[in-house]
């Protein structure tokens, strides 16, 4: 473990027409036109039991032959979250942020595999090739399920907040048609600075999205499954490069979970983000952009060398 402290313009149809599988495209108005040349091209993957998940993919604005960077959102992440992020990444990679409708999902694929299926499903159709994957809480937990499950999909790693160790605060306090009082207080926990980061917008997307008690139960199902899928006895088994970038005042996720994903995980290097907690790429994206950027720099070396059905040799 090292410790480290830290619509369419042709370049946007091109990237469509590159992507294979079943699509929704979500903007085709003529004054949206121009948005892949500044920013992400956006659009739907309908995943084979009809699971739908909005994707940003900021190719267009990324270096020929940039190495790609998949980001999986937490239980209450957006997309748009990563934007920040992403435009100062993009510079050096072409960033894809896959959206999951974690509140919409049902049966079997609400759960950490089933969430990983779809993940691996997305990255195997439409990334050509293998992809640096950043995840944040469950997506983090996801990542790492990928890289256990599908190593050829994952040519490195980092973990934001994940899920799987330890968590302070879990699906049992969570309950049914919540207040938005009571989201305030829950939302806020999540973040240093409460004050400047939950925002009215963001009280009331969770509202709407609460007042369903079938996407409450959805939320409160994949917490416990996160719970059920602890994967301390699986880190020796990872094998890609992996940096664990964790905020060093998350009272979701604590240091302690940090500590045991970069000394569990072979060469595993650990970032700290000062005043931060768990949501980063909100909290500090021109950090969180940093270290990924760093991190990608010194491993791209090895990942000449990665041999994607084993990992590094």
């Amino acid at each position: 473990m090292r410790t480290l402290n830290a619509t369419l313009d042709p370049a946007g149809r091109d990237l469509l027409a590159s992507l294979e599988g079943p699509l929704a495209i979500e903007r085709q108005q003529p004054e949206a036109r121009a948005i892949a040349a500044s920013g992400p091209l956006t659009f739907d993957y309908v995943a084979d039991d009809g699971v739908v998940c909005p994707v940003a993919d900021w190719a267009a604005i990324a270096p020929e032959r940039a190495p790609t960077v998949l980001f999986l959102p937490g239980l209450l992440g957006r997309n748009a979250h990563w934007d920040s992020v992403a435009r100062e990444l993009s510079k050096h990679a072409r960033c894809v942020c896959f959206g999951i409708p974690y509140t919409e999902l049902r049966g079997s694929r609400c759960s950490v595999d089933g969430i990983t299926s779809m993940a691996a499903s997305f990255t195997r159709r439409h990334l050509n090739g293998a992809a640096a994957v950043v995840g944040s809480s469950i997506g983090g937990h996801t990542a790492v399920r990928m890289a256990l499950d599908h190593p050829e999909l994952v040519s490195a790693m980092v973990l934001m907040g994940s899920s799987g160790l330890k968590e302070e605060r879990g699906a049992s306090e969570f309950r049914l048609a919540p207040s938005r009082e009571w989201l305030a207080e829950r939302f806020g926990v999540m973040f240093h600075r409460p004050e400047v980061h939950v925002s009215q917008h963001e009280l009331d997307r969770l509202h709407r999205m609460f007042a369903n008690r079938e996407s409450t139960r959805s939320f409160i199902r994949l917490a416990r499954s996160t719970r059920g899928d602890h994967l301390s006895a699986s880190l020796d088994r990872v094998r890609v490069p992996t940096l664990v970038l964790w905020g060093s005042d998350d009272v979701v996720t604590p240091r302690s979970a940090a500590l045991q994903f970069a000394s569990g995980i072979r060469g595993a290097e650990l970032c700290w983000i000062e005043e931060c907690g768990h949501a980063p790429m909100v909290e500090q994206p021109a950090a969180v952009a940093r270290g990924i950027g760093a991190f990608l720099g010194r491993i791209r070396s090895s990942l000449d060398t990665m041999d994607p059905a084993v990992g590094l040799r």
